[in-house]
């Protein structure tokens, strides 16, 4: 599957202040060398640079779309094409701070990822990373209820949507077997959008494109159509006519011990 970054970068605004927060959370006082992983078209990257303007900052992501926009966003950082499931390992160990926002739950494996981002600090070093909860967005209920219908389920009878990420209790017992040093939290970003449309908009840059991947252009405006019609159930219009969009995040911060 291919990302769009254009796609992605709608809804901009809404779609950093998760990784502001990340970054802001960031307890190592002068990162010298950064690594930010799965750095998408060089927004977190972008912030990084307002947050630690004195490090250097390499960004990876296995997205050549991506990769391009990054380089023009951001044209004094280096960028790697890496697959952070399989090449890793490949990259140095000498970062002070491994950063990774929205990107990790797309990737299997999680336990001896975190293990690997680990591996990739000097002793002291940090490790913070964001996912959204999206077992707690009504969006991805609807989107497998009409996934499953008698139309689509040949078409997507696989896991389209390739999340993989954990439970914050499975989280906890990994970093805790990782490090002493670690701190967890959540956090729901309720974004207002007018209509739901914008809804749909939002997820076609992100856990909506595996499943329109897997479609013909006709079949992705059939399937768009049914989940139009379901999302006014679980998501109601607001006295001023506008619509409350949820995003539960998990916040995760680590220390390397030494």
């Amino acid at each position: 599957m291919q990302w769009d970054a254009v796609q992605y970068m709608k809804f901009s605004g809404e779609r950093l202040r998760p990784c502001r927060d990340l970054a802001a959370a960031v307890g190592h006082p002068n990162p010298r060398r950064i690594l930010d992983l799965g750095c998408g078209p060089g927004s977190s990257t972008a912030v990084l640079q307002e947050r630690f303007p004195q490090a250097e900052i390499l960004g990876v992501d296995r997205d050549a779309d991506m990769l391009e926009k990054a380089r023009k966003n951001c044209p004094d950082v280096v960028f790697l094409s890496c697959d952070a499931g399989r090449e890793l390992n490949r990259l140095p160990t000498d970062f002070d701070l491994v950063f990774s926002n929205a990107c990790i739950h797309w990737i299997p494996e999680q336990a001896g990822l975190l293990r690997d981002m680990m591996d990739r600090l000097v002793p002291g070093g940090w490790m913070a990373v964001q996912i959204p909860l999206t077992q707690k967005a009504p969006f991805y209920e609807i989107l497998s209820q009409v996934a499953a219908g008698q139309r689509w389920r040949q078409r997507l009878n696989r896991r389209q949507d390739r999340f993989y990420s954990l439970s914050p209790s499975e989280y906890f017992d990994i970093l805790s077997g990782l490090t002493a040093d670690f701190s967890m939290w959540e956090t729901v970003y309720y974004h207002r959008v007018g209509d739901y449309g914008d809804i749909l908009e939002w997820y076609r840059g992100s856990g909506l494109r595996p499943y329109l991947a897997a479609l013909e252009a006709g079949e992705q405006t059939d399937f768009e159509r049914e989940l139009l019609a379901a999302l006014p159930a679980r998501y109601p219009r607001q006295a001023n006519g506008q619509i409350v969009l949820p995003m539960a995040r998990l916040f995760m911060t680590a220390q390397k011990e030494g």
